[in-house]
């Protein structure tokens, strides 16, 4: 991610307080708030990691608390690759964000949009060879390793 100064959602200005309120002797990044009186301490953060239950219950807790929608880490991840194949990245570039290691588990992720859908249903209906451009993505063949100059190497979502 990059900076976006002035904007108060900055996630670069939100990693820097998240740090300075961190303890400097912490080996890991998710931690554990202080408990009580540390509302005029710099320090809101102790140095015990959070555990994997602990994080992921955590995400869903805040949404209630909120009052909004339940989101779950997964539920995120799966919006990102959404988002991304959307806008046209290609499978490498998805999978560099949302940590997959193979081209056919990005598959699963892909919904097709209302846009998609009336279009589809346009061709059908019309009775058409080809309308626009498409905005679905491409699929990549399974188990395709061809080099990165190979035409057959674009990402699942060109």
């Amino acid at each position: 991610m990059f900076e976006h100064p002035g904007n108060p959602l900055c996630p670069v200005a939100s990693l820097e307080k998240y740090l300075s309120n961190s303890p400097e002797n912490a080996l890991a990044f998710y931690l554990h708030p202080r408990r009580g009186e540390c509302i005029w301490d710099s320090i809101l953060y102790t140095s015990e990691s959070m555990g994997v239950k602990y994080l992921a219950a955590l995400l869903p807790k805040i949404c209630r608390a909120a009052g909004t929608t339940t989101y779950t880490h997964h539920s995120i991840r799966t919006t990102t690759v959404q988002k991304l194949a959307n806008a046209g990245l290609e499978a490498r570039e998805i999978m560099s964000v949302s940590g997959h290691r193979c081209v056919g588990s990005l598959h699963s992720y892909w919904r097709p949009s209302l846009t998609d859908r009336k279009r589809w249903s346009n061709i059908l209906a019309e009775n058409k060879e080809n309308t626009s451009a498409p905005s679905t993505p491409k699929r990549l063949k399974q188990g395709s390793r061809s080099s990165s100059t190979d035409s057959s190497s674009k990402g699942m979502y060109r």
